[in-house]
């Protein structure tokens, strides 16, 4: 979760988080807007944000450590629940507004592969798609977005012969968005 999801979770403002936490609103205001980040903060300061927003610290300071860990273990786990029951997660992605959601919360990624895996659902059970995001079914990610055992393999082979394996590869439905997505039923 990063420290603006918390925040607007909260129902705090920029300004109340700021005083409550005792953290001077400027450097509240950069966190939250994403142009300082959390990691480059004092263990104070974050404990102080963690503690006002009765978050652990680690919810606030686990987005920022690593993105691409964090989206293979989202990657993973949306592959889970839509193989358990992928009708009950095409249901809950639309009863919870889960892509608009990581729209809002300004995961780009996170909304577009949620929307591919409900459109590749869709596909495999013959269900109309879900028409309120025709717009985003047209967006795609500026760079490539590949499992990160791929990347690690090319860069330790020195070239990208898997990357371009997996382009060919890519399920439609994810390589719209720019995600090299192969298989959602074999992930760990």
């Amino acid at each position: 979760m990063t420290i603006e999801s918390a925040r607007k979770k909260s129902g705090m403002s920029i300004y109340k988080l700021s005083q409550l936490s005792g953290v001077p609103y400027t450097t509240v205001y950069a966190i939250c807007t994403g142009r300082r980040n959390i990691l480059n903060c004092s263990f104070d300061v974050v404990q102080r944000l963690a503690c006002t927003l009765a978050v652990k610290l680690d919810d606030l300071t686990a987005p920022a450590a690593n993105p691409q860990n964090n989206f293979d273990t989202f990657r993973s786990t949306e592959c889970h629940l839509a193989n358990k029951e992928p009708l009950a997660y095409i249901k809950q992605v639309v009863l919870e507004d889960r892509i608009d959601r990581f729209m809002q919360e300004k995961q780009p990624a996170c909304a577009m592969y949620v929307l591919s895996m409900v459109d590749y659902l869709c596909r495999a059970y013959n269900i109309p798609l879900w028409t309120k995001y025709d717009a985003l079914r047209h967006a795609k990610l500026a760079k490539p977005v590949y499992p990160s055992d791929v990347v690690l393999l090319d860069e330790l082979n020195g070239s990208k012969k898997l990357r371009a394996q997996c382009r060919k590869a890519a399920i439609p439905e994810f390589k719209s968005h720019n995600i090299m997505e192969v298989d959602i039923k074999n992930v760990i």
